[in-house]
């Protein structure tokens, strides 16, 4: 029997920063304000921000609510309970206002904590995670096992809608390390991932990739690339770019506190 852990309470607003590509010399801020989904358009040189419309959503405001956006689509994603997840999909003004009235309302597992669109627009990849009941780590007592899975979607660019069924493409069965994706690279063709064991005495984040296909978004094998000991989790703390890994080491563990290139 598997335990699935949904997203962490919001206690403060959430806030998403994207940048769409129609509005080169815009930058488009997301804010969530309880069951309303605030638009503001950013000037990227003064930072002054202007409200272009606001959106109610059905998400309940007591759990994080994450927003994507893709060729004039915007996707949110959020709880309506504990149990109970959602993808709402709305088609967006030329300003990158959210309409009102999803075109697609699709339920998902609540084990769905990271999502990524492909440049393209044409995948999405889904990264669901949730812990074993009974099972725990043998040097850490308290620490359940993890398991995750890296699930497919095909993604209509012409009227947004997410394929109801999606097909697993990397399966992480249950042990002590934790898988978290970063994302894919800006041609889409890599997508990577880390996982971080604690009870590895050395190099305890592991850093991969996987080759996409671009005609199917299928994943190819895992390639390992880069191995770091941090003596804490990555999680949230490192940006992958096509050239370089940036993490902040929040410590006191193996590594002082800072931002490590």
């Amino acid at each position: 029997m598997s335990i699935q852990r949904p997203f962490g309470l919001m206690t403060l607003l959430c806030l998403f920063i994207w940048s769409i590509p129609s509005h080169a010399s815009t930058q488009l801020l997301y804010v969530q304000e309880g069951h309303n989904l605030v638009t503001y358009r950013v000037n990227p040189t003064t930072a002054a921000a202007t409200k272009l419309g606001t959106l109610y959503i059905n998400a309940s405001p007591n759990f994080l609510v994450q927003v994507f956006y893709s060729h004039s689509f915007l996707y949110i994603l959020g709880f309506t309970s504990a149990t109970e997840e959602f993808f709402w999909v709305h088609a967006t003004t030329a300003q990158g206002v959210p309409t009102k009235g999803p075109v697609q309302k699709l339920a998902v597992k609540p084990s769905l904590t990271q999502f990524f669109i492909d440049p393209n627009g044409d995948f999405g990849y889904a990264l669901y995670s949730w812990l074993i009941d009974g099972r725990h780590c043998a040097a850490s007592p308290n620490f359940a096992y993890y398991a995750s899975e890296i699930a497919l979607y095909a993604i209509n660019p012409e009227t947004g809608l997410l394929s109801s069924a999606a097909e697993r493409v990397a399966n992480f069965p249950a042990s002590c390390s934790e898988t978290t994706a970063y994302g894919l690279n800006s041609t889409g063709t890599k997508l990577y991932i880390d996982t971080y064991n604690d009870e590895t005495a050395n190099n305890d984040n592991s850093f991969s990739y996987y080759n996409v296909n671009a005609e199917t978004g299928r994943l190819g094998g895992a390639v390992s690339f880069f191995n770091f000991n941090s003596g804490v989790q990555a999680f949230a703390t490192t940006v992958i770019s096509d050239k370089s890994i940036t993490m902040w080491n929040n410590g006191p563990d193996t590594l002082s506190q800072g931002v490590y290139i």
